[in-house]
């Protein structure tokens, strides 16, 4: 092709993008003042009186003359404001304060954004210059400037963001992802998510993710294990109460809203964002992950769980579902299992001495495969106790555990809090028995083992006492830990979703939290990423929340959000208390600022009956 010919292609090409913009439903312009200059991070805009544009909408600024000065914002506040100097000058205006007074002359109102700039087109961090022209961001302009810098085979779904005022067409939801070696490693790991209970949606979010994350491990060829702990009520014990079909779903949305006495527009927004998660790749009536539930013996809900499929006639996939029984013995648990479970405020003393015993009771069963047996006196006759139960570990400790004076008082202190805890342990703790049913690793050399695999394994945790979930959460954490590091689990990540954390990973000193701190500091080198959920992120420990990479927030509170630990926000701090339910904001460092994104109500939180 000749010169000429390729100079007209391109003339013609510029025209044709020139004449698109041009064609463009324009809302305001940047505005350059001395009270509000740009810098290359943010800038000032007006909008047209007539525009309602949210705080959290992503705009564009652009010369339609220019075909790459796109810049992509996002509205991190906003004003009103008119050439009335003074609220005084306002109220005097109006017949002294009459409400209903007609003036002759309305001042026009000016409205006004302030933006953080996210990306541009053409790289050059000046501030602008220009006066560019102002719009709605479009599909387009989010995939091209937001998630352009995330390869296609790496992007998890994180949520959606608004490009239009009709929540209820798909079109107007954009999705936003994660970048898939920041949330799973190896480039960073772990996933915060905070906010007030009830009101923030905090587990709604975490299984939204889970869904999002194993459609990607499908996408990508990956085996993914998610281990979610069910600590209040229903969260997620009916998570296989799947609709037959997506007619259903929607239904069932309907009489969600209806039920509840919902919105139409409420209803019509969660149909569409489920509608635009299946655009997205994001199917749960497709992916159908295996499903495995495991609790405890006397659990009030185990016939709801092995039964709620038929009783609300689910999808068949899941019809067959039975909950697995769990329970531990006193050999079942390691040394840091048992610190956890008979408390947290040991002394020094009384930690040395069950370190010593349990050393001995491990070194024993290692060279003669059985626990050893100590000879005491109880009530003047020589028994002989093995150390192969929690009781016998009690009678042990209180009656003939320790050489001198000190050490037996350490023994009996420790004996004391043993029996409180076997006192309140009574839903998975095997007393009287070395071995109880323990939460198993599928593994490539043990295939047919019941246990934790590939899919959703979901453990049972509501209405233990927390003595019983830290020995369960430790336990768990542990085999999933060795599994992976030994490369010998029947998945090659794992990604474990822990409510309350605060509770596994305090701030205060605390010998319970040292595998959660081990996870967040070494997390990502062994494929196994934490999602933890608590109400107040400054609760945590200061390690395992700056070694979360993504950090997510819910509706929380101001006193909360005074917290250093927020800055991150920017300018979004004060609307966090203002999200709505199915809201978050979201910041994830290959985004560059924080988001708000939203995301669909649950298609299982629909159909409880």
């Amino acid at each position: 092709m000749s010169e000429s010919g390729q100079d007209s292609i391109q003339h013609s090409s510029r025209a044709s993008a020139t004449t698109s913009r041009n064609q463009q439903n324009y809302i305001g312009r940047v505005a350059i003042t001395q009270k509000e200059p740009t810098s290359p991070r943010d800038f000032w805009a007006w909008i047209n009186p007539r525009e309602e544009i949210a705080v959290g909408s992503l705009i564009v600024a652009e010369d339609p003359a220019d075909p790459r000065s796109r810049i992509l914002a996002i509205v991190d506040d906003a004003k009103s404001t008119s050439r009335m100097e003074s609220l005084e000058q306002e109220f005097f205006s109006h017949d002294f304060g009459n409400p209903q007074a007609q003036v002759s002359t309305i001042p026009t109102v000016i409205k006004a954004v302030h933006c953080q700039v996210i990306n541009r087109e053409r790289t050059i961090l000046t501030p602008l210059s220009s006066r560019y022209l102002i719009r709605r961001a479009t599909i387009n302009d989010i995939q091209d400037l937001l998630v352009s810098n995330i390869d296609p085979r790496k992007r998890i779904l994180a949520g959606f963001v608004k490009i239009c005022d009709n929540e209820a067409d798909l079109q107007c939801w954009a999705p936003v992802y994660y970048h898939s070696d920041f949330v799973l490693g190896p480039e960073g790991a772990h996933v915060n998510i905070s906010g007030i209970t009830g009101l923030a949606t905090k587990t709604s979010y975490a299984i939204f993710l889970a869904y999002s994350i194993l459609a990607w491990a499908r996408d990508v060829g990956e085996r993914i294990a998610i281990i979610m702990f069910n600590v209040k009520r229903r969260d997620l014990i009916d998570l296989h109460n799947m609709p037959p079909d997506w007619n259903t779903a929607e239904r069932n949305i309907q009489n969600w809203g209806h039920n509840k006495g919902l919105p139409r527009s409420v209803v019509d927004k969660n149909i569409a964002l489920w509608r635009a998660m299946r655009n997205a790749g994001v199917d749960p009536l497709d992916l159908l992950p295996s499903i495995r539930i495991f609790t405890f013996r006397n659990d009030p809900d185990l016939h709801y769980i092995n039964t709620v499929v038929q009783q609300t006639q689910g999808h068949q996939h899941y019809a067959n579902i039975q909950a697995y029984i769990y329970s531990y013995g006193f050999l079942d648990l390691t040394r840091d299992e048992i610190i956890a479970a008979i408390g947290k405020e040991l002394s020094e003393a009384m930690i040395a001495i069950v370190d010593r015993f349990l050393e001995e009771v491990y070194t024993h069963i290692q060279h003669y495969r059985s626990p050893p047996t100590y000879r005491c006196t109880i009530n003047n006759q020589r028994v002989s106790i093995p150390a192969d139960s929690f009781d016998n570990w009690y009678r042990i400790f209180y009656y003939c555990y320790g050489i001198s004076q000190e050490e037996r008082r350490s023994a009996r202190a420790v004996a004391r809090r043993l029996r409180a805890f076997l006192a309140r342990s009574t839903h998975v703790i095997e007393r009287q028995r070395s071995h109880g049913q323990p939460i198993e690793i599928v593994t490539q050399q043990n295939p047919n083992v019941i246990g934790i695999d590939e899919g959703i394994n979901i453990i049972q945790l509501y209405r233990l006492s927390d003595d019983e979930k830290r020995v369960v959460v430790n336990a768990v954490l542990r085999r999933v830990t060795e599994a992976l590091e030994q490369g010998v689990a029947n998945f090659n990540r794992a990604v474990v979703f822990i409510d309350e954390l605060n509770k596994y990973a305090p701030r205060e000193k605390s010998p319970i939290k040292e595998l959660i701190i081990d996870i967040a500091a070494r997390g990502r080198d062994l494929m196994l990423s934490l999602i933890g959920a608590e109400q107040f992120a400054s609760e945590i420990d200061t390690e395992v929340y700056e070694n979360c990479s993504t950090k997510v927030i819910g509706q929380s509170g101001t006193a909360e959000l005074s917290e250093p630990i927020y800055k991150y926000l920017l300018g979004f701090k004060e609307y966090a208390t203002m999200l709505e339910k199915g809201q978050m904001i979201i910041y994830h460092p290959p985004l560059r600022i924080p988001l708000i994104v939203s995301f669909p109500v649950l298609l299982h939180e629909t159909r409880r009956p």
